[in-house]
Parts: C-alpha cells; sequence; structure tokens
C-alpha cells in the first residue's frame, strides 16, 4: 500500500507500540497531507453498544476492559490478515504527513445517546 492510499478505518502504530484507526484524512493533489489518529481503544469503546446478552454472556463477571481488549485484538488481527501492512506515526512524519491526535478524554462524538 502507498502512504497516500491511507483511508479511514486503516491502522497505524505509534514507537510503544500503541494502536490508532485513522479517523481523518486531507489530500492535497492526491498526496496525503494531514490525518487525525485516533487510540483503538477509544474507538472500539464507542463502535458497539454493550450487553450481556447472547454473544457477551462469556464476559459475565469480567471487567469491561477484557470485552475491549478481545475487541482491540481481533480487530488488529482482521486488519493484518486482510492488509498486511500497518504503518507507523514515523512513517506518516516522515513523509511529510502531518498528524493529529483526538483527545480520550473529550467526549467522544459517537458518546451522544443512540435514540
Amino acid at each position: 500500500m502507498n502512504i497516500n492510499e491511507l483511508s479511514n478505518f486503516h491502522l497505524v502504530m505509534d514507537e510503544y507500540g500503541n494502536y490508532y484507526e485513522v479517523n481523518r484524512i486531507s489530500h492535497k493533489n492526491n498526496e496525503l497531507t494531514e490525518v487525525t489518529l485516533s487510540n483503538i481503544y477509544f474507538e472500539k469503546s464507542f463502535q458497539r453498544l454493550f450487553n450481556l446478552d447472547g454473544e457477551n454472556e462469556k464476559y459475565k463477571d469480567k471487567h469491561i476492559g477484557v470485552f475491549l481488549q478481545d475487541l482491540v485484538n481481533g480487530s488488529i488481527n482482521n486488519y493484518t490478515n486482510k492488509h498486511g501492512k500497518i504503518y507507523s506515526v514515523r512513517e506518516l512524519v516522515e513523509n511529510g504527513v502531518k498528524v493529529n491526535f483526538m483527545d480520550i478524554t473529550a467526549p467522544h462524538p459517537r458518546s451522544n445517546p443512540i435514540k
């Protein structure tokens, strides 16, 4: 994959082994110029509702982190099997891409109640 083909929901990893989903991207003349990354745990926390019915019964009496960690690890494995390459934050910066990070202490855009 060419770095300019990076798009929403691709994964990026930092030098500490933290994974991020690409949340927003900007291009100029078909070149990637700016990305906003969101920590994968933050994204997974707001991608599905949690209840203990059916498939989630195995998480009964366990910390919510066990459920989230399973979601995160499954997403990373699925992505790697499908796409292979995970770019690093360093590769983005070295290619002149401005990198922003979502603030995980601020409300997530999907944090409003579902109606």
